[in-house]
């Protein structure tokens, strides 16, 4: 039986699903990976541990499925954005840990390219905002803080890249140091309507063009697997930065189609076919992908905290076992008494890009409770501070052109009673569709590159199997 290993590297852990012909499941694994803090605002993963992790993961989905190495057709990633990794090339390790898309520290850089009058320039030509969340300054932070990382970078000896480069090179052997262009459109260094490295961009954040990845299409050929790395020989056939591969995962080709994932965060995405759109309401412009894996493009509003608020009332708070006990404890209350969670703790994101400052100091007002703060408040006011935020870009698709058809659809792993309630999406006329959550992040990865070159993939009929399968577990 041939199956596609979709690897999903997400932030709190690693998924492969073994996917055959039929788009049904045959095997899957999972592992959590480690959050490193240093300092209040920074993120950090170990690079070797998440390695470490899709190599076990790899060996657990082919064992659930009870599948030969053999029965492997190909490789297709997808991948936590922005998380950068900068490693030496010959001996394949990394020179530091992995700086994660969370992580603030490089607010005073960010500041100092604003003040310098930058902010135009960089949006025109990457589509994106100066914020710390995406990998230009993480990567220069690199460069200027780790000993003789510069001077080795510009002689060609370190290698960077997102976590999908990560994988492909440790994948491949080390022979493969290749990104795609919906990563690659995260970084701040990737011209977007030209879709290649953009010297100026580089240039002007610090960053030598020599330690960057090649960019191949999200659908082309990333090499093949090495033997000793795996255990099988195999072509990586696909990549794609997660939430790209959750608009593709879920059949939004079309300009007007739609999808919000909740996982860590909240991002919505509308495709906008083959036009890169400005947008004039703090969304980002980024790449997306067509049907069979051609150029199209997506705006995006992005929410940093979703899910992560409610694993923060039940791992740091204690209120709850489950993040499924929230709903119910939610809905036990008709008000919040007027008091207000702001989930702060990486920054807000779209659609003002708050710095970090002005947003760590947004709770400090919510101290004066009219009476005692128990699980059910805090809760509810988790709950609706992130449906709020899903409500508030929901909204802004109303600027679409009348010629596109907008179909909106809602995957991921919060409780599905307030998934699928109307009032995340404001009472639209046109409401999101609601399907199960993590499998449309990695069927995108295992989707686009068989589907462009017509090998062995999956099926247009396997997408209803793996819908089923989402909203029948709720992953």
């Amino acid at each position: 039986m041939a199956v596609i290993l979709a690897i999903d590297q997400g932030t709190t852990g690693t998924t492969v699903l073994a996917v055959n012909r039929e788009g049904k499941v045959a095997g899957r694994a999972y592992r959590e990976i480690e959050q490193h803090y240093p300092q209040p605002g920074w993120v950090e993963h170990d690079a070797e541990e998440i390695w470490r992790s899709v190599q076990v993961t790899v060996g657990a989905a082919l064992e659930a499925g009870d599948l030969a190495p053999s029965d492997v057709a190909g490789f297709g990633i997808t991948n936590q954005r922005e998380t950068v990794v900068l490693w030496d090339r010959e001996s394949g390790e990394p020179i530091h840990r992995a700086i994660v898309w969370q992580c603030r520290r490089t607010t005073p850089e960010c500041q100092a390219l604003k003040d310098g009058g930058h902010e135009a320039f960089i949006r025109e030509r990457s589509g994106l905002v100066i914020d710390p969340y995406f990998s230009g300054t993480k990567i220069a932070w690199l460069l200027e803080h780790v000993p003789g990382a510069r001077q080795r970078a510009e002689a060609g000896e370190l290698a960077v890249g997102t976590i999908d480069s990560w994988v492909i090179w440790k994948l491949s052997g080390g022979r493969v140091h290749a990104t795609e262009p919906t990563n690659a459109s995260r970084t701040q260094l990737f011209r977007i309507d030209e879709r290649r490295w953009d010297p100026e961009l580089c240039e002007l954040l610090g960053v030598p063009t020599a330690v960057l990845p090649e960019v191949l299409p999200s659908g082309g050929l990333f090499g093949m697997s090495d033997g000793d790395a795996v255990g099988l020989e195999a072509p990586v056939a696909a990549a794609m930065g997660d939430q790209q591969a959750a608009l593709y995962g879920q059949g939004c080709w079309a300009p007007g189609q739609a999808k919000c994932t909740y996982g860590t965060g909240a991002f919505l995405l509308v495709h906008t076919g083959d036009e890169v759109v400005p947008s004039q309401h703090g969304l980002l412009t980024t790449v997306a992908c067509g049907a069979r894996g051609e150029a199209a493009y997506a705006l995006e509003g992005s929410v940093f905290i979703a899910g992560a608020a409610v694993q923060w009332l039940r791992d740091e708070l204690g209120l709850v076992d489950s993040a499924a006990e929230t709903e119910e404890l939610a809905r036990s209350l008709e008000s919040n008494d007027g008091v207000y969670f702001v989930p702060a703790f990486v920054g807000l994101g779209a659609r003002r890009w708050p710095p970090t400052g002005a947003t760590r100091c947004a709770n400090y007002g919510s101290t004066a409770v009219p009476r005692p703060t128990t699980g059910s408040c805090n809760s509810r006011r988790t709950w609706r501070v992130s449906r709020w935020a899903v409500r508030r870009w929901s909204r802004r698709l109303r600027w679409a052109p009348r010629r596109w058809r907008v179909c909106r659809r809602a995957t991921g792993r919060i409780p599905k009673g307030f998934v699928r309630c109307r009032s995340w999406t404001g009472g639209s006329s046109r409401p999101f569709l609601t399907t199960g959550g993590k499998s449309f992040c990695v069927v995108g990865g295992a989707r686009c590159g068989p589907r462009r070159r017509g090998r062995v993939g999956v099926r247009e009929e396997g997408i209803r199997g793996i819908r089923e399968l989402g909203n029948s577990t709720g992953v």
